[in-house]
């Protein structure tokens, strides 16, 4: 990277500033004039010394002392560009500095440059997302905002409690917590609304020719649910139908990752379709019934963002 780049929009700012500024000062004396724009040309070079010295210093030799993250607030250096929108280092330091935290307060290992790695490519992650999230004109409302955060301290048993634990462990205040907390849950909406999930119920049985049966009966018009609770081995949807709740293509399913034949056996099937045979998956033979479906994108997340990754500009500064 040039650094020098950096300033390229700021030199013509000033060159513009002190066009118009020759006007106001037009009825100066000649020296008075002079030694104006000597300091003024003076100021400019300070700062774009101030801004190639520290720059030199955030890229080549990592600086991370307590002045560089000061001057990182004030100058917009860039750690990362993704499509249109910048990365600050500034960005970048908020959000390493609470997991930095958490691994000395846990006695974990991890080197700082390892850390720093991972946090950026995490706010990368979380980038391409917010540039889709406009695509599909979605966004977190301060409703669900709140109510994320109402959950956690539920959970944990009051906000002051909430407060305590986050200071401890990662060392932030609750306005910290509620901002990371906005940026996940933007996230997790845009995994829930856009990639296709569906309602589905099953039945499980470990004999193959059980299953043809009662598929037999299903197929002659046999309620799924009534099946499900006659028929069904497993013990944690059996009394509910069947009924196995939201899945996406990355939801566990018995603690495990989705099975590839399960996962093509349900989202192949529309709402209101019941599987045209069994089955064979760990457990035995199953059964499903799509209830319902949403969504528009028919992949993983972790497909789409490796997808997204490669046909993005990305341009990383921070090694």
């Amino acid at each position: 990277m040039k650094i020098a780049n950096l300033f390229k929009t700021s030199t013509k700012k000033v060159a513009a500033f002190k066009k118009k500024l020759r006007p106001i000062v037009s009825h100066w004396p000649k020296r008075s004039k002079e030694l104006f724009f000597r300091l003024l040309i003076g100021l400019v070079l300070l700062v774009m010394f101030i801004v190639l010295f520290y720059g030199l210093g955030i890229y080549r030799y990592h600086w991370s002392r307590y002045g560089t993250k000061t001057i990182v607030k004030i100058i917009p250096y860039p750690a990362a560009i993704v499509g249109p929108t910048i990365i600050t280092v500034a960005n970048l330091d908020y959000h390493q500095q609470f997991a930095a935290h958490f691994i000395q307060r846990t006695n974990a290992s991890l080197d700082e440059q390892t850390l720093r790695k991972q946090t950026l490519e995490m706010l990368i992650e979380q980038r391409l997302v917010e540039i889709e999230t406009k695509r599909y004109h979605l966004a977190l409302s301060s409703e669900e905002s709140e109510a994320g955060f109402r959950q956690i301290v539920q959970e944990v048993g009051g906000e002051e409690k909430v407060r305590r634990m986050w200071a401890d462990l990662y060392g932030g205040t609750i306005e910290d917590m509620k901002q990371l907390l906005r940026e996940r849950l933007l996230v997790s909406k845009f995994q829930r609304e856009v990639f296709v999930s569906v309602h589905v119920a099953q039945i499980l049985v470990k004999d193959e020719n059980r299953a043809k049966e009662i598929l037999k009966q299903l197929n002659a018009g046999a309620d799924f649910a009534q099946l499900a609770k006659k028929f069904s081995e497993d013990a944690n949807s059996r009394e509910q139908g069947g009924d196995l709740g939201w899945l996406n293509r990355e939801s566990l399913f018995n603690g495990q990752p989705l099975p590839q034949e399960l996962e093509k056996a349900i989202f192949s099937l529309k709402p209101g379709e019941i599987s045209k045979e069994p089955v064979k998956s760990g457990l035995g033979f199953y059964l499903f019934k799509v209830i319902e479906k949403r969504g528009q994108l028919d992949q993983s997340y972790q497909d789409w963002l490796k997808s997204k990754k490669e046909k993005t500009k990305i341009k990383i500064f921070i090694d």
